[in-house]
């Protein structure tokens, strides 16, 4: 029986060190176990205003059986970025999309299956584009809501356009699939027609399981209490509010001073610069960005494992660090809205959560768990319970069902 292929439509993808080139090449991993698996994504990219760092270790880790195309956007130096904050353009990388569509004919050559995910919008456009000229089925897949967020930052015609966009694109899609429960009640509330083709699929974490078996936990005693941020800085994120709150622990139990830690890792934008350096110190300390081996490392070893949501507007998402602290069993802390990522925490008790902004119980939380090993420990033993139903493996398969459906 011939194998299925798969044309993965994802302008982010390793090099590119960012957390939704780590899920995409994690996908395209696990789907090229059982079917042939084309990758297209961009080649250089530019960007004046946007920060992308690179990790080329992450190259390493990609299969040579999978075939990846990349397509380098014709140069449009500042234009598209100022465009797209005007709300005139959907997107950025507008420039890679086009480029990327007078391929269709060279690219699209043996039939298969489109999967195009969101984020980028150009994604989505492609894998529209592709669809009308190949006729091929299209997997719709958001690992955002994107017009859930961007309703909230776009100019009126900025919105215009996303509606337009994302309407086109879940009418022709053959099936959808989404990162949360949140991101498909929002589409089914604004498109009811949905649910019959819809399906939640949770992000995927790149981990080997033999290399975490490798991985030993250090001996903590006498050490300092160490917890650990790795991702992006942003306003989404606003993990100011993070250090507020271990300062303001700090001011409560000046004891603590010299006990403990906090590890920022990321990679450096102007929001880092702006809002996060001035508030470091000794126990506030941000490590750079760090390649993948290094990082899983770090996150293992630390007691804690800190998140943050900055307000309700991102209530539907389950940032990829979440999955990342139950695969590797770090009990975690977390400032979120009410919504997917809490619900996760609170439900299976891996953790301890305070709204947004309550920078008081997010120190009392820090401090139980600074005190209190047995509830770590507990909360260890809660994360293993439950970590199968997020793994690799699992929602691998759950890819794979919705795709020999189609």
């Amino acid at each position: 029986m011939t194998q299925k292929r798969i044309y993965f439509i994802s302008l982010s993808f390793p090099p590119l060190g960012r957390g939704a080139s780590l899920t995409n090449s994690c996908l395209a991993k696990g789907l090229s176990q059982k079917f042939k698996v084309n990758v297209i994504t961009a080649g250089e990219l530019k960007t004046y205003f946007l920060s992308y760092n690179k990790d080329y270790s992450l190259l390493k880790d990609i299969p040579t059986h999978i075939e990846i195309i990349r397509i380098k956007p014709f140069e449009w130096f500042f234009i598209g970025e100022g465009l797209y904050r005007f709300g005139l353009i959907p997107c950025y990388h507008l420039n890679w999309a086009i480029s990327t569509i007078k391929k269709i004919k060279t690219i699209f050559t043996k039939s298969g299956i489109i999967l195009s995910s969101y984020p980028v919008v150009s994604n989505l456009l492609v894998g529209l584009w592709a669809k009308k000229k190949t006729d091929f089925p299209l997997i719709i897949d958001f690992r955002d809501d994107y017009l859930g967020v961007m309703s909230h930052y776009m100019n009126p015609s900025g919105k215009m356009l996303a509606s337009y966009i994302e309407k086109n694109v879940v009418k022709k899609a053959d099936r959808i699939t989404v990162a949360t429960e949140g991101i498909k009640d929002a589409l089914i509330k604004r498109y009811p027609d949905l649910t019959k083709k819809i399906d939640i699929i949770y992000n995927l974490v790149p981990f080997d399981s033999n290399s975490l078996s490798s991985i030993k936990d250090e001996n903590k005693k006498n050490k300092l209490f160490t917890m650990i941020y790795a991702g992006n800085f942003s306003p989404a994120q606003e993990v100011k509010l993070l250090i507020k709150g271990i300062n303001r622990l700090l001011d409560i139990h000046p004891e603590l001073k010299g006990k403990i830690v906090f590890k920022l890792f990321g990679p450096e934008n102007r929001y880092l610069k702006k809002k996060i350096i001035p508030l470091l110190n000794n126990e506030i300390r941000y490590e750079g960005y760090a390649e993948r081996n290094k990082l899983i490392k770090e996150i293992k070893r630390a007691d804690v494992g800190l998140f943050s949501l900055s307000n309700k507007t991102f209530s539907y998402a389950t940032p990829t660090k979440l999955f990342e602290f139950i695969e590797l069993e770090v009990p975690i802390l977390a400032m979120l809205p009410k919504g997917s990522a809490r619900e996760i925490i609170e439900k299976d008790n891996i953790g301890l959560v305070c709204d947004p902004n309550d920078i008081d119980g997010f120190a009392r939380n820090i401090y139980s768990l600074f005190r209190n090993e047995s509830l770590r420990k507990k909360i260890v033993k809660n994360i293993k319970k439950i970590k199968d139903h997020y793994s690799f493996s699992t929602q691998i398969n759950r890819w794979i069902n919705v795709i020999e459906e189609l």
